[in-house]
């Protein structure tokens, strides 16, 4: 249904919709709203020829359901409770002393950058606000979509039709083990080209600041490919292999004693993270609220603002 179409819907009739599924009742049904009987039955016609069907059916004295009043019974509840609860009367958000669970869809790589110090933040600040992470496994529409997903965090080449904010950027970075040879005098195009990588590798899709290394060598060759962004430094800390990852992870792994950041011989490219949040998701003061915290943490890590 378009919105021309859905504008011609007197949507006064939800309330008494609902009530007369739930009372199964025409004096009850009135006498929940607030209004006469006769009134009420009205309101049934008007319903019955708006969805073309009968709705509630008399059978010995009593109303019975149609299928298809069946069927809206759930989604009737829903969407009245989001209005009241979004739109007519939104809850009031205190950090300090809510309890409550928000859930951020993000790859590993971006939750490694924000959420340590997000969340350390919010142990003082918040302590009844929990965190909930999972994955981006599906596009960011279909993901948006579940109404527990509160904000995700994308790389700006990814397409979404929900608003987003730029949130941070970072530099791919190449890293070696601590004792590889390119940490005596950096690393040559030779040594690209002869050396072996460990690749990050998500059903075809590779790391932009890899594939720019790739495309100076002419192919280097790869050793392991993996999905994992976080497995990579793992992986170079106990060979000879080279990898590409973001700084922020990299400059974390080289303070642990674990890798070596090294000078690339070619620029490596930029990765630009925005924030996504859910349309008609403003009214929620703490998803709002969440947001801020977010764009607060980036604007103290690294974020540059275009």
């Amino acid at each position: 249904m378009s919105d021309a179409e859905l504008a011609k819907i007197d949507l006064n009739l939800l309330v008494p919709l609902q009530a007369l599924l739930a009372e199964r009742s025409v004096s009850r049904a009135a006498e929940l709203v607030g209004v006469t009987q006769p009134a009420m039955s009205n309101t049934l016609k008007r319903l019955r020829r708006v969805l073309r069907d009968e709705l509630l059916i008399r059978r010995r004295g009593e109303y019975t359901l149609t299928p298809r009043a069946i069927a809206l019974l759930d989604p009737l509840d829903r969407a009245l409770a989001l209005l009241n609860k979004e739109v007519v009367w939104p809850e009031p958000f205190d950090p300090s002393t809510a309890e409550r669970e928000f859930t951020v869809v993000a790859t590993n790589a971006a939750a490694a950058v924000v959420l340590p110090p997000l969340i350390a933040k919010l142990a003082v600040t918040s302590p009844g606000v929990r965190i909930r992470n999972i994955g981006l496994d599906s596009s960011v529409d279909d993901t948006l979509r579940d109404s527990e997903v509160d904000v995700a965090l994308v790389p700006d080449g990814v397409l979404t039709s929900h608003p987003r904010e730029r949130l941070f950027e970072e530099q791919w970075t190449l890293i070696v083990a601590r004792d590889h040879p390119a940490t005596r005098g950096g690393v040559s195009l030779t040594d690209l080209g002869s050396g072996a990588f460990a690749v990050f590798d998500a059903l075809g899709q590779r790391a932009p600041g890899e594939l720019a290394l790739s495309a100076v060598t002419g192919g280097h060759r790869i050793a392991v490919r993996t999905d994992d962004f976080l497995l990579l430094p793992l992986l170079v800390a106990e060979s000879q292999l080279m990898a590409v990852i973001q700084e922020p992870i990299a400059r974390r792994f080289e303070a642990l004693g674990m890798i070596r950041i090294v000078d690339s011989p070619v620029p490596l490219p930029t990765l630009r993270i925005d924030l996504v949040w859910p349309s008609g998701s403003h009214s929620d003061q703490g998803r709002v609220w969440l947001r801020r915290q977010f764009i607060n943490v980036a604007d103290q890590l690294l974020r540059i603002v275009p």
